[in-house]
């Protein structure tokens, strides 16, 4: 149930912050606020689902190099932690 919250406050959220609610907007703004909101709504359920130690569906090279049972706090740390570009010469 609370996946399910998320998902609606992050798309309601996300779309009346894209989408201008004083004018009206083109059809081309609200296809486009619609698409931002939900796709913002499925990044916010992964960082949940990846915080709680659950499955992690985005792949990313870093999140699967700790383990599930670690407290949540330091998994969320460690998820916002930027990727380290490597170089080669």
């Amino acid at each position: 149930m609370i996946k399910i919250k998320i998902m609606f406050v992050s798309f309601l959220t996300m779309f009346f912050v894209i989408h201008p609610v004083n004018f009206l907007c083109s059809e081309n703004c609200l296809i486009s606020a619609l698409l931002f909101s939900t796709i913002f709504s499925f990044l916010n359920i992964n960082i949940y689902r990846y915080v709680k130690g659950d499955e992690f569906d985005i792949l990313s090279g870093y999140a699967y190099t700790i383990k599930p049972n670690t407290d949540p706090l330091i998994r969320f740390l460690w998820f916002i932690k930027p990727q380290q570009i490597k170089t080669t010469i």
